[in-house]
């Protein structure tokens, strides 16, 4: 008999039980009414309780939701009529790279990608290590273009870079959007969250049939469980940043002040 795996992640219908027990719809039986897997808005309001969740995490602090890729192939700027322009910046969009006057169809930004987090590049084709790019803090530096990007900058969704002399590689660090909860059996990605996950749920049905008061408290049940899911996030770290005082003074056994 093969082995069933196991994850530590509650499916759908673990956080749609214990959310009908909450709103009182489950009198009858675990599988609801009003709250039943059968009505049509029940996994559309369970999708966008998962996706604000995920949000109330991410503001906490919780970097559980990112993820990296390499993306290869950033030719260099182009030089109309062979003058490098330090002006021209490239960019990697999600339809594809603009080299400075011509748009390729590759390489582009992964289709998952919310946001950058981090980045860094190496020249495509060797094993050279991986250099840091900055953020820019404002814009692009128009200073003289190089072999490298040295910098970044994220605006209307788009990445944009200096224009380089070389081709690169860069490595992206990410907020990725989640697949859509579908289905009963589907496991939730976020670890331990069936409470918080399902107070969400019931806030988002009440307030959609009008109960803003009992939406209202429902959601604030939800942010007491959320803290509770980053609390061990915070003792972890400061554990890690916690060293004990040596067991003997600097002056050694027989010291005395």
């Amino acid at each position: 008999m093969p082995a069933v795996g196991t994850t530590p992640y509650d499916q759908c219908e673990n956080v749609l039980q214990l959310a009908r027990a909450m709103a009182n719809d489950a009198a009858l039986s675990i599988a609801g009414n009003v709250l039943s897997d059968t009505q049509p808005y029940v996994f559309i309001l369970l999708d966008g309780a998962f996706r604000a969740l995920r949000k109330m995490l991410t503001s906490e602090g919780v970097s559980t939701f990112s993820k990296t890729v390499i993306v290869q192939g950033l030719t260099p700027v182009a030089a109309p009529g062979g003058i490098v322009d330090p002006t021209i910046q490239v960019q990697l969009s999600y339809t594809g790279y603009y080299d400075g006057v011509l748009n390729h169809g590759n390489p582009t930004l992964p289709p998952d990608l919310l946001e950058p987090l981090e980045l860094w590049e190496r020249q495509n084709g060797t094993q050279n290590k991986w250099n840091p790019l900055r953020p820019a803090s404002d814009s692009i530096n128009t200073s003289s273009q190089g072999t490298t990007f040295g910098e970044w900058l994220w605006e209307t969704d788009i990445l944009f870079l200096p224009g380089a002399t070389l081709t690169n590689d860069i490595k992206i660090k990410y907020l990725y959007k989640m697949a859509m909860l579908t289905a009963p059996n589907q496991p939730v990605p976020i670890k331990d969250c069936m409470e918080a996950l399902a107070a969400l749920f019931v806030a988002f049905a009440a307030r959609s049939r009008g109960g803003s008061a009992v939406a209202a408290d429902y959601e604030a049940q939800a942010r007491i469980f959320v803290k509770g899911m980053v609390n061990p996030t915070a003792r972890r770290e400061g554990y890690a940043n916690f060293q004990r005082k040596p067991f003997r003074s600097h002056g050694g056994r027989g010291h005395r002040r």
